[in-house]
């Protein structure tokens, strides 16, 4: 029997601003790409850091929602699954994994600026905002699960 299972969450801070486009068909897709930092101390116990760079490809109302409210800098977690991507350029195959999200939380910021000294409509970034999978934080009620 064959086991197969695609999952990946990541927290990191994004690197730049996320991009919004369309498909042909008119979906709404975006990417944004955030870098993950590790940690750790090497054999002769100097401290060491990692940074990875991950691209994540979010669709439709979860592309919007980031493209609105994400910006450069800000942290978030991520849950999706991995992909690959190929394209050729000047007759070389490339290739790239990405993760496409499922879900993203956008994170505080630790940001304490007023909104009238931010520029921007007042939002609270003291707590996690959870877009779930469609951009909406959704509560099914105890009585309504089916177990």
């Amino acid at each position: 029997m064959s086991l197969n299972f695609n999952k990946v969450m990541l927290m990191g801070n994004l690197v730049r601003d996320p991009v919004l486009r369309a498909t042909p068909s008119g979906k709404a897709v975006g990417d944004m790409r955030i870098a993950v930092n590790r940690h750790f101390r090497d054999s002769s116990s100097n401290l060491q850091k990692e940074v990875l760079y991950i691209t994540i490809v979010v669709w439709e109302r979860l592309a919007e929602n980031c493209k609105k409210f994400l910006s450069k800098g800000r942290p978030v977690f991520v849950e999706g699954r991995l992909m690959q991507d190929s394209w050729e350029k000047d007759g070389v195959t490339r290739t790239e994994i990405k993760a496409v999200a499922e879900r993203v939380v956008f994170l505080p910021t630790g940001n304490r600026m007023s909104s009238s000294e931010q520029g921007e409509e007042k939002t609270d970034e003291s707590q996690p905002f959870d877009t779930g999978s469609g951009g909406v934080n959704e509560t099914t009620p105890d009585d309504d699960l089916p177990f």
